[in-house]
């Protein structure tokens, strides 16, 4: 029998979409997209506002991250 390989579909980044990550001790960190574009040499970034929610803190940031790692950490779209 032939191995199948099952693909995960990779939500869209879009300007606008959100994407949540859920780490240790019930912190939730919050991407909002603000813009995806490619550099000089045609990497994709993702330019975002960092949410980052837990039991006694929250803290917001600015962040930037190439489309791949960006994918890598946040894969679960916030529905709209």
């Amino acid at each position: 029998m032939p191995f199948l390989s099952r693909r995960t579909k990779v939500p869209e980044v879009n300007r606008g979409a959100s994407f949540h990550r859920r780490r240790d001790h019930e912190i939730v960190e919050t991407a909002n997209v603000i813009s995806v574009t490619p550099d000089a040499a045609g990497i994709i970034h993702v330019q975002f506002n960092l949410r980052i929610s837990g039991p006694r803190t929250v803290d917001e940031e600015q962040r930037t991250l190439s489309l791949e790692y960006f994918h890598q950490l946040y894969q679960e779209a916030v529905a709209v």
